[in-house]
Protein backbone atom coordinates (compact mmCIF):
# COMPACT_ATOMS: atom_id res chain seq x y z
CA UNK A 1 0.00 0.00 0.00
CA UNK A 2 1.29 3.73 -0.59
CA UNK A 3 2.68 5.78 1.60
CA UNK A 4 -0.40 8.51 2.48
CA UNK A 5 0.16 12.28 1.66
CA UNK A 6 2.22 13.98 4.39
CA UNK A 7 -0.15 16.81 5.99
CA UNK A 8 2.45 19.40 7.54
CA UNK A 9 0.30 22.62 8.03
CA UNK A 10 -0.33 21.62 11.69
CA UNK A 11 2.96 20.78 13.02
CA UNK A 12 4.79 23.32 15.26
CA UNK A 13 7.54 25.64 13.73
CA UNK A 14 10.41 27.06 15.27
CA UNK A 15 10.52 30.05 12.58
CA UNK A 16 7.62 31.75 10.36
CA UNK A 17 9.80 33.44 7.57
CA UNK A 18 8.27 30.99 5.14
CA UNK A 19 4.90 30.38 4.27
CA UNK A 20 4.05 26.07 6.13
CA UNK A 21 3.79 23.19 3.97
CA UNK A 22 0.19 22.14 3.51
CA UNK A 23 1.24 18.84 2.38
CA UNK A 24 4.16 16.77 0.25
CA UNK A 25 4.43 14.06 -1.60
CA UNK A 26 7.04 11.74 -3.61
CA UNK A 27 5.17 8.94 -5.44
CA UNK A 28 5.60 7.06 -8.64
CA UNK A 29 2.81 6.13 -10.83
CA UNK A 30 0.62 9.14 -8.85
CA UNK A 31 -2.89 9.15 -9.87
CA UNK A 32 -3.66 12.43 -11.82
CA UNK A 33 -6.91 13.84 -10.89
CA UNK A 34 -9.28 16.39 -12.64
CA UNK A 35 -11.11 18.94 -10.79
CA UNK A 36 -10.74 22.55 -9.41
CA UNK A 37 -7.41 23.22 -7.09
CA UNK A 38 -8.01 24.14 -3.55
CA UNK A 39 -4.45 25.00 -2.14
CA UNK A 40 -1.32 26.22 -4.43
CA UNK A 41 0.51 23.34 -6.09
CA UNK A 42 3.85 23.09 -6.83
CA UNK A 43 4.25 19.91 -9.03
CA UNK A 44 7.53 18.48 -10.00
CA UNK A 45 6.24 16.11 -12.47
CA UNK A 46 9.34 13.38 -13.12
CA UNK A 47 8.20 11.05 -15.23
CA UNK A 48 5.10 10.04 -17.50
CA UNK A 49 5.22 6.47 -17.64
CA UNK A 50 7.09 5.63 -21.48
CA UNK A 51 5.23 9.30 -22.20
CA UNK A 52 6.68 11.22 -24.34
CA UNK A 53 4.78 14.58 -23.53
CA UNK A 54 1.61 15.49 -20.66
CA UNK A 55 -1.15 16.81 -22.11
CA UNK A 56 -3.85 18.34 -19.99
CA UNK A 57 -6.05 21.60 -19.84
CA UNK A 58 -6.07 24.21 -17.36
CA UNK A 59 -9.14 26.82 -17.11
CA UNK A 60 -9.90 25.23 -20.49
CA UNK A 61 -6.65 26.48 -22.41
CA UNK A 62 -4.73 23.44 -23.85
CA UNK A 63 -1.10 22.49 -22.81
CA UNK A 64 1.49 19.90 -23.88
CA UNK A 65 4.95 19.70 -22.58
CA UNK A 66 7.90 16.67 -21.81
CA UNK A 67 9.04 15.48 -18.97
CA UNK A 68 10.34 16.32 -16.32
CA UNK A 69 8.43 19.64 -15.78
CA UNK A 70 7.13 21.54 -13.30
CA UNK A 71 3.58 22.78 -13.36
CA UNK A 72 2.30 25.22 -10.85
CA UNK A 73 -1.84 24.95 -9.40
CA UNK A 74 -2.85 27.79 -8.06
CA UNK A 75 -6.22 27.96 -6.31
CA UNK A 76 -9.18 27.93 -8.15
CA UNK A 77 -7.66 26.58 -11.23
CA UNK A 78 -9.70 23.40 -13.26
CA UNK A 79 -7.30 21.22 -14.27
CA UNK A 80 -8.27 18.13 -16.59
CA UNK A 81 -5.71 15.39 -17.93
CA UNK A 82 -6.05 14.13 -21.49
CA UNK A 83 -3.45 11.53 -22.37
CA UNK A 84 -2.60 10.27 -18.77
CA UNK A 85 -3.67 8.89 -15.26
CA UNK A 86 -0.61 8.81 -13.85
CA UNK A 87 3.01 10.25 -13.50
CA UNK A 88 5.90 10.16 -11.31
CA UNK A 89 5.39 13.08 -9.18
CA UNK A 90 6.99 15.01 -6.61
CA UNK A 91 4.89 17.96 -5.40
CA UNK A 92 4.10 20.21 -2.12
CA UNK A 93 0.99 22.78 -1.38
CA UNK A 94 0.43 25.59 0.48
CA UNK A 95 -2.69 27.04 1.91
CA UNK A 96 -4.45 29.59 -0.77
CA UNK A 97 -3.26 32.79 1.11
CA UNK A 98 0.46 31.61 0.52
CA UNK A 99 -0.14 32.75 -2.90
CA UNK A 100 0.74 36.52 -2.28
CA UNK A 101 4.11 35.36 -0.78
CA UNK A 102 5.06 34.23 -4.07
CA UNK A 103 3.63 36.49 -6.31
CA UNK A 104 5.13 39.10 -4.92
CA UNK A 105 8.74 36.51 -4.35
CA UNK A 106 9.15 36.77 -8.64
CA UNK A 107 6.33 34.03 -9.34
CA UNK A 108 3.80 35.68 -12.14
CA UNK A 109 0.26 34.51 -12.74
CA UNK A 110 0.79 33.69 -16.14
CA UNK A 111 3.17 30.84 -15.02
CA UNK A 112 1.63 27.63 -15.45
CA UNK A 113 4.06 24.36 -16.77
CA UNK A 114 7.42 24.63 -18.48
CA UNK A 115 9.70 21.79 -19.28
CA UNK A 116 13.04 22.23 -16.43
CA UNK A 117 16.00 19.73 -15.66
CA UNK A 118 15.73 18.78 -12.58
CA UNK A 119 17.28 21.20 -9.97
CA UNK A 120 19.97 19.80 -8.02
CA UNK A 121 18.46 20.56 -4.49
CA UNK A 122 15.54 17.89 -5.30
CA UNK A 123 17.80 15.30 -4.06
CA UNK A 124 17.96 17.30 -0.68
CA UNK A 125 14.09 17.51 -0.64
CA UNK A 126 13.75 13.89 -1.29
CA UNK A 127 16.00 13.10 1.47
CA UNK A 128 14.41 14.83 3.88
CA UNK A 129 11.46 13.68 2.87
CA UNK A 130 12.44 9.96 2.99
CA UNK A 131 13.45 10.52 6.82
CA UNK A 132 10.28 12.16 7.43
CA UNK A 133 8.09 9.29 8.66
CA UNK A 134 10.57 9.16 11.80
CA UNK A 135 11.57 12.66 12.25
CA UNK A 136 8.49 14.97 11.60
CA UNK A 137 7.47 15.57 15.23
CA UNK A 138 10.85 16.67 16.17
CA UNK A 139 11.54 20.69 16.73
CA UNK A 140 13.03 22.21 13.77
CA UNK A 141 12.52 19.35 11.29
CA UNK A 142 9.01 20.74 9.59
CA UNK A 143 10.95 24.20 9.19
CA UNK A 144 13.66 22.44 7.68
CA UNK A 145 11.07 21.06 5.09
CA UNK A 146 9.95 24.71 4.20
CA UNK A 147 13.04 25.65 3.50
CA UNK A 148 14.02 22.80 1.52
CA UNK A 149 10.68 23.22 -0.54
CA UNK A 150 11.59 26.95 -1.04
CA UNK A 151 14.83 26.47 -1.72
CA UNK A 152 13.76 23.57 -4.44
CA UNK A 153 11.07 26.30 -6.11
CA UNK A 154 13.66 28.81 -6.32
CA UNK A 155 16.29 27.15 -7.96
CA UNK A 156 13.90 25.58 -10.35
CA UNK A 157 12.62 29.32 -11.03
CA UNK A 158 16.14 30.74 -11.63
CA UNK A 159 16.40 27.86 -14.01
CA UNK A 160 13.24 28.55 -16.36
CA UNK A 161 14.69 32.54 -16.08
CA UNK A 162 17.36 31.43 -17.72
CA UNK A 163 16.21 29.27 -19.98
CA UNK A 164 16.69 31.61 -23.45
CA UNK A 165 19.61 33.36 -21.99
CA UNK A 166 22.44 32.16 -24.08
CA UNK A 167 25.93 33.38 -23.71
CA UNK A 168 28.63 33.57 -25.76
CA UNK A 169 32.23 32.38 -25.11
CA UNK A 170 33.08 36.07 -25.02
CA UNK A 171 30.62 37.37 -22.74
CA UNK A 172 31.13 34.77 -20.28
CA UNK A 173 34.98 36.17 -20.39
CA UNK A 174 33.83 39.42 -20.06
CA UNK A 175 31.27 38.06 -17.13
CA UNK A 176 34.56 36.37 -15.48
CA UNK A 177 36.43 39.55 -15.83
CA UNK A 178 33.52 41.63 -13.84
CA UNK A 179 33.14 38.44 -11.08
CA UNK A 180 36.93 39.10 -10.78
CA UNK A 181 36.47 42.63 -9.96
CA UNK A 182 33.92 42.10 -7.78
CA UNK A 183 36.01 40.22 -5.22
CA UNK A 184 39.39 41.78 -6.21
CA UNK A 185 38.51 45.48 -6.20
CA UNK A 186 40.61 46.61 -3.26
CA UNK A 187 43.71 45.19 -5.11
CA UNK A 188 45.66 46.87 -7.42
CA UNK A 189 43.71 45.67 -11.02
CA UNK A 190 46.18 45.51 -13.94
CA UNK A 191 43.38 45.68 -16.61
CA UNK A 192 45.76 44.92 -19.74
CA UNK A 193 46.84 41.83 -18.14
CA UNK A 194 42.95 40.86 -17.15
CA UNK A 195 42.40 41.40 -20.80
CA UNK A 196 45.35 39.43 -22.04
CA UNK A 197 44.33 36.68 -19.85
CA UNK A 198 41.09 35.93 -21.23
CA UNK A 199 42.38 36.40 -24.63
CA UNK A 200 41.68 40.44 -25.35
CA UNK A 201 43.46 42.96 -26.74
CA UNK A 202 42.87 45.97 -24.73
CA UNK A 203 40.65 47.82 -27.14
CA UNK A 204 38.67 44.60 -27.80
CA UNK A 205 38.28 44.25 -24.01
CA UNK A 206 37.00 47.58 -23.86
CA UNK A 207 34.65 47.32 -26.68
CA UNK A 208 33.24 44.04 -25.70
CA UNK A 209 32.85 45.45 -21.51
CA UNK A 210 30.79 48.20 -23.51
CA UNK A 211 28.05 45.87 -24.99
CA UNK A 212 27.61 44.63 -21.20
CA UNK A 213 28.27 47.31 -19.09
CA UNK A 214 27.52 51.29 -19.13
CA UNK A 215 30.28 51.99 -17.46
CA UNK A 216 33.82 51.77 -17.70
CA UNK A 217 36.00 48.97 -15.99
CA UNK A 218 37.57 51.91 -13.74
CA UNK A 219 34.39 53.64 -12.98
CA UNK A 220 32.95 49.47 -11.79
CA UNK A 221 35.87 49.55 -9.60
CA UNK A 222 35.41 52.85 -8.58
CA UNK A 223 31.36 52.49 -7.84
CA UNK A 224 32.61 49.26 -5.62
CA UNK A 225 35.16 50.78 -3.89
CA UNK A 226 33.42 53.69 -3.07
CA UNK A 227 30.35 51.17 -1.54
CA UNK A 228 32.50 49.66 0.50
CA UNK A 229 34.35 53.22 1.89
CA UNK A 230 30.58 54.04 2.66
CA UNK A 231 30.00 50.99 4.54
CA UNK A 232 33.18 51.06 6.41
CA UNK A 233 32.68 55.08 7.36
CA UNK A 234 28.71 54.67 9.19
CA UNK A 235 29.42 50.75 10.12
CA UNK A 236 32.93 50.78 11.57
CA UNK A 237 34.89 53.16 14.00
CA UNK A 238 38.16 52.64 11.83
CA UNK A 239 40.62 55.09 11.27
CA UNK A 240 40.46 57.04 7.71
CA UNK A 241 44.30 55.60 6.88
CA UNK A 242 42.68 52.27 7.79
CA UNK A 243 40.01 52.60 5.58
CA UNK A 244 42.37 54.00 2.73
CA UNK A 245 44.71 50.88 3.36
CA UNK A 246 42.10 48.54 3.06
CA UNK A 247 40.79 49.96 -0.56
CA UNK A 248 44.11 50.19 -1.91
CA UNK A 249 44.91 53.33 -1.89
CA UNK A 250 48.24 54.35 -1.41
CA UNK A 251 47.61 57.08 1.05
CA UNK A 252 44.82 58.56 2.97
CA UNK A 253 44.97 61.81 0.97
CA UNK A 254 44.42 60.58 -2.36
CA UNK A 255 41.35 58.31 -0.66
CA UNK A 256 40.00 62.00 0.86
CA UNK A 257 40.37 63.32 -2.73
CA UNK A 258 38.54 60.13 -4.36
CA UNK A 259 35.68 60.08 -1.92
CA UNK A 260 34.90 63.83 -2.21
CA UNK A 261 34.98 63.38 -6.25
CA UNK A 262 32.69 60.61 -6.26
CA UNK A 263 30.15 61.88 -3.19
CA UNK A 264 30.61 65.57 -2.88
CA UNK A 265 32.14 65.89 0.59
CA UNK A 266 35.04 64.94 2.38
CA UNK A 267 35.03 61.06 4.66
CA UNK A 268 34.37 63.05 7.70
CA UNK A 269 31.55 65.14 6.34
CA UNK A 270 29.91 61.42 5.20
CA UNK A 271 30.25 60.14 8.87
CA UNK A 272 28.46 62.87 10.21
CA UNK A 273 25.96 63.52 7.67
Amino acid sequence: MASPVLWLESLPRKLNMLPHLRTMEYRQDFQLVDGKCDSLQFCFRLAGNNLQTLQFKVNGKLYEVGFPHLMVKYPGVEVKFLNADTADVFYFSYQPEAAAFFLCSGLTEDFCVAELPLPESLEKVMKLLESSREHLSEPGFADKLDLGCYTLLHEAMLLWAEKDLLLSETDKKILNIASYLQTHYAEKCDMDFLAAKHGFSRRNFLRHWANKFHITPGEYVSRLKMLEARRLLKETSLPLEKISNQLGFCDVGYFCRFFRRHAGMTPRQYQNH
